[in-house]
């Protein structure tokens, strides 16, 4: 059975499917793309993406539901999320997902189950009351999980795009700390309001533990590529106010700067 139709096949028992993913990996979005239309064959209309906030729900459904694909919003919606992940395959999904719902009657949707987070506010120390005042809308996995469970509710499907680290919905392979009301992860508070009704893969062995399904995309994977016109229109101090983890990865000075940490960071 092929990959496609294994994932497709979980949807049978189940009303949400989280890919978990090593970011970074180009196959990994090409194969949410070629899926698709068997997910749409299958009554899923719904693909949620980590890297897609909130704030920008209503510019995405515009988008897919538009006559012609404006590159450049997908592109600032992925900026909006991540000032500092600059991959053309992050962008690519609302294309396809664009491409597939032209003379559609019935669409496919991307859901924008994160939020933006202020990075203005950090402060050199990652504690409690520093990343309280950073994720401002509490803790990301249960503003995901709240989104997710509202398309459950209304009795739709979906499938999920989401960091190993997150989509897990068995026992993980470490202890999550009890952080801004939760210890579980996206796939385990999921799982936990609505049993039996979640399943997680595991995409290319992105991190060991109990997983419903694992496959592999193939034997040799390929690193995202960089969008060179991701800046365009934004002064280099949205940039420097808005770089994710800080403590991680330093702040660029600049944008020359900027680019040698994107070429040096190490995807696959």
């Amino acid at each position: 059975m092929t990959n496609s139709r294994l994932v497709v096949e979980l949807f049978k028992t189940n009303d949400v499917v989280l890919l978990g993913e090593a970011h970074g990996i180009r196959e990994n979005l090409n194969f949410v793309c070629d899926l698709i239309p068997d997910l749409f064959n299958a009554g899923v209309k719904n693909i949620a993406l980590e890297f897609a906030c909130e704030e920008m729900q209503t510019v995405s459904d515009d988008l897919i539901d538009s006559d012609e694909f404006n590159p450049q919003i997908a592109r600032e919606m992925l900026f909006s999320y991540n000032a500092g992940w600059p991959y053309i395959e992050y962008q690519s999904v609302h294309k396809a997902v664009w491409k597939f719902n032209q003379g559609q009657d019935e669409k496919m949707r991307i859901l924008h189950p994160s939020y933006i987070y202020d990075w203005s506010k950090w402060n050199g120390i990652r504690d409690d009351e520093t990343m309280r005042q950073i994720m401002h809308r509490g803790h990301y996995n249960l503003f995901r999980a709240d989104r997710i469970g509202k398309v459950l509710e209304s009795g739709e499907k979906v499938l999920g795009l989401f960091g190993a680290f997150h989509a897990i919905s068995n026992q993980p392979p470490f202890e999550i700390p009890d952080w801004l009301g939760t210890d579980q992860t996206l796939g385990q508070l999921l799982k936990t309001r609505y049993p039996n009704r979640i399943a997680s893969v595991n995409l290319n062995n992105a991190m060991a533990g109990d997983w419903d399904l694992e496959i592999s995309l193939g034997d040799s994977l390929t690193p995202c590529q960089i969008d060179y016109e991701f800046l365009r229109g934004h002064d280099f101090s949205e940039v420097t106010k808005n770089w994710p983890d800080p403590d991680w990865t330093p702040t660029p000075r600049d944008e020359s700067e900027y680019w040698q940490i994107i070429e040096a960071r190490k995807l696959v």
